[in-house]
């Protein structure tokens, strides 16, 4: 699969810059925000028969930590700094194992709609702004070939804030390896999960970006 980029984190960083597309960050809904760490639907297939006595993703999960606790006050509700940065800790070393089923887990604990974090907004704190500046590209070059599950949490990581323009060693962005893989069950995938991300990877004449336009 194939990308290109244009400017889009909302922590402040600058949007994929490698594309004519927009320079304007997608709007993520609450109801997008949900995670949706699926494989595309030719993984999905491949890995049903391996895990039919698992709990499927999309189904109830319990997330493996305590939700954080907000004060009553509102506005001033702060999640609690220790949780933040343990479950951040999680997430790193989630990564650096390659455990795609745990970094999937907290991705989905992390965006629920009700206990989840905004990592966007607790960009100052030294743990959550590791992982947005680095969570998606580390786990598109933890291994290669890069898988379709890979792919898949890479687009969840940047659906809950992470650096569309963090690059690997060889100067390729984010959204430059994602179009390289964009193939049409990925694009397909892209359109229907992640509708708003689809501008940066199909044209107004529905045809794939190319990596580098």
């Amino acid at each position: 699969m194939s990308v290109s980029s244009t400017p889009l984190t909302s922590r402040g960083v600058a949007q994929p810059t490698e594309s004519s597309t927009p320079a304007e960050s997608p709007v993520v809904t609450p109801e997008e925000k949900r995670s949706r760490t699926r494989v595309p639907p030719s993984v999905r297939a491949k890995e049903r028969g391996q895990k039919e006595n698992r709990p499927q993703r999309g189904a109830a999960i319990k997330p493996k930590h305590t939700p954080p606790k907000l004060s009553a006050t509102g506005k001033e509700a702060r999640p609690i700094p220790d949780y933040v940065a343990l479950l951040m800790g999680h997430v790193d070393g989630a990564i650096s194992d390659r455990n795609w089923e745990k970094l999937g887990d907290l991705l989905e604990a992390l965006s629920h709609p009700e206990t989840g974090l905004d990592l966007r907004q607790l960009a100052k704190n030294p743990a959550v702004n590791r992982v947005l500046d680095r969570a998606a590209i580390r786990v598109l070059t933890a291994a290669t070939p890069v898988t379709d599950e890979q792919l898949s949490l890479a687009l969840d990581l940047l659906n809950i804030g992470c650096d569309w323009n963090a690059k690997d060693e060889r100067g390729n962005s984010v959204l430059t390896l994602l179009r390289r893989h964009a193939d049409d069950d990925m694009l397909a995938f892209i359109s229907t999960d992640f509708p708003h991300f689809r501008y940066l990877f199909i044209d107004p004449e529905g045809q794939p970006i190319k990596p580098g336009c």
